[in-house]
């Protein structure tokens, strides 16, 4: 707001400056006799005065219009930022226990932004003719702070079975090595941005524990 009060303050200024400048001229021009020589220099004069004027206005209603633009695009970004949806995707497993396989916990969407993700979609993975897509609930938009379940559903080498929508087929292809360990998500902002978020799987075979995490930055489609 400063920068556009002495944009406008500029071109008054120049507005003044010039008034002052060819005023005085124009009150001697009509109060003396004043040969036509004198007329005419005063004329060449005063026109050269107005045109540094008027160059002087037109640079600075370029730097003004110039500011102006740069002030709407930063309330523009400081706006997108303060509503944008960061998805994360959420993937872990229970404390393992010795003799019982990898218990997994429902994947999750989680909004941990301000503003609502709209479009939401897990893009599938595929790894080694495994191919795990992870499907949503019918809701319109993901709020802020809101937290969804993720689905799972498994085909390998186009085939399905019974056990295509199990966690513990999941967890299985984790310990096999045969699940793309990262999981993208792409959504809509309010302002009509699309976005793309990244997220690590990782599998600890030691503690034979699977834990998730972000991997940044979220970064807009075009």
């Amino acid at each position: 707001m400063k920068r556009t009060a002495i944009g406008t303050g500029g071109i008054v200024v120049v507005t003044v400056i010039l008034a002052v400048i060819i005023t005085p001229f124009v009150v001697w021009a009509a109060t003396t006799d004043a040969t036509s020589d004198q007329v005419q220099r005063l004329a060449t004069i005063s026109t050269l005065v107005a045109a540094i004027c008027g160059l002087i206005g037109i640079i600075v209603l370029i730097v003004y219009t110039k500011e102006t633009f740069l002030l709407r695009k930063t309330a523009e970004r400081q706006l997108e930022a303060s509503e944008k949806p960061v998805l994360l995707f959420g993937l872990s497993s229970t404390d393992f226990q010795s003799g019982k396989p990898i218990a997994l916990l429902e994947p999750t969407i989680r909004n941990i932004g301000s503003g609502p993700a709209f479009n939401v979609v897990i893009e599938p993975t595929t790894s080694d003719g495994v191919e795990v897509q992870f499907r949503l609930p019918n809701v319109p938009c993901i709020e802020g702070k809101q937290q969804i379940p993720a689905t799972p559903f498994i085909t390998q080498d186009g085939q399905t079975n019974g056990m295509s929508g199990s966690l513990s087929l999941l967890a299985d292809l984790i310990q096999r090595d045969k699940f793309s360990m990262i999981v993208a998500v792409k959504f809509d902002s309010i302002s009509g941005k699309t976005y793309r978020s990244r997220n690590r799987v990782r599998y600890d075979p030691m503690e034979k524990l699977v834990s998730s995490g972000l991997v940044p930055p979220i970064a807009e489609v075009t």
